[in-house]
C-alpha cells in the first residue's frame, strides 16, 4: 500500500427546495398551468375526432350533417 488518502464519494443528494419562500406560490401556479394546457390540448383532441367521427357517419348515412 501507499499510505495515501482514498477520497470517497458521496452520493448525489436531491435538489433541495430553495432557500427563500416562494411567496406568490410561482411554481405551483406554473405546474397548474401545465396542467391545464395538457387538458385543453387532450380535448382539443378529442373535439377533432369527434367532428370526424360525425362527418363520416352522416358520410355512410348519406344525408348531410346537421347544422345548429
Amino acid at each position: 500500500m501507499d499510505g495515501g488518502a482514498v477520497a470517497v464519494k458521496t452520493a448525489p443528494s436531491p435538489k433541495s427546495p430553495p432557500k427563500y419562500p416562494d411567496f406568490c406560490g410561482r411554481r405551483r401556479l406554473q405546474l397548474e398551468i401545465q396542467i391545464l394546457n395538457r387538458e385543453v390540448g387532450f380535448l382539443e383532441f378529442q373535439k377533432q375526432n369527434f367532428a370526424l367521427s360525425l362527418d363520416l357517419t352522416f358520410c355512410f348515412i348519406g344525408t348531410d350533417r346537421p347544422t345548429s
